[in-house]
């Protein structure tokens, strides 16, 4: 039975004990003397500190990227259209492709493949990507010619170069009306006068043909 003495010393224990540091934490030297204020925040970094900005110091100047160069043009004429006389169709074979009802792959078959031979029963193409040549797009488009037709024919496709395609003329018809409206937008008396009076100027690339504009709306901006 503990005395009435050292039942007296057993809360005062406790709350030491309460008050104590956890015994995983280190416990400070007897000399310890804690930092000051300028000492903690006035001394000079440690060796290698780099500090990090959300956004650099205004005295801090990035070099520019390097422009990536533009991507190679094929200037080179088109190769003579194949008639497509021999299987029924008027026309060439960038037109009948672009006409066909087809989604998907078996749509960018029938766009970006170029007709290299005909018969009256038979189409050879050539496609630059392999996966347009699979089995199941070229049987899709067998059906889709065979509706346009009004006949079956067969289709042969081979993986090689692909230039007159619809695709192709597709972009070159564009161009050319991309071409068209530029000069007209320039050619203009009322943009000419607001140019030469009032320093507007044609901001790049908001010049938009008739046809293509449509679709987006956006008129050309002067500023």
């Amino acid at each position: 039975m503990p005395t009435p003495r050292a039942a007296a010393r057993a809360p005062q224990a406790s709350a030491d004990t309460r008050h104590a540091p956890p015994p995983w934490e280190d416990i400070p030297p007897d000399d310890y003397v804690p930092l000051s204020a300028d000492e903690m925040f006035g001394g000079p970094p440690d060796d290698g500190f780099v500090p990090v900005f959300d956004s650099g110091p205004d005295d801090v100047r990035v070099a520019p990227a390097e422009a990536r160069p533009a991507a190679p043009v094929d200037a080179r004429p088109l190769p003579p259209a194949i008639a497509l006389d021999p299987v029924g169709f008027d026309g060439e074979w960038p037109a009948l492709a672009a006409r066909l009802p087809l989604k998907g792959v078996a749509y960018q078959l029938a766009f970006n493949s170029e007709l290299t031979a005909v018969d009256a029963t038979t189409l050879k193409l050539s496609v630059p990507v392999p996966q347009y040549a699979d089995a199941a797009q070229v049987a899709k488009l067998k059906a889709a010619l065979a509706d346009a037709l009004g006949k079956p024919v067969d289709v042969t496709v081979e993986v090689g170069p692909a230039r007159r395609t619809a695709a192709a003329l597709d972009a070159a018809a564009r161009a050319a009306r991309q071409r068209e409206a530029e000069q007209e937008i320039h050619a203009d008396p009322f943009v000419q006068q607001l140019v030469r009076d009032f320093g507007a100027r044609i901001v790049e690339g908001s010049v938009r043909p008739l046809a293509d504009a449509a679709s987006d709306g956006a008129p050309p901006t002067l500023h």
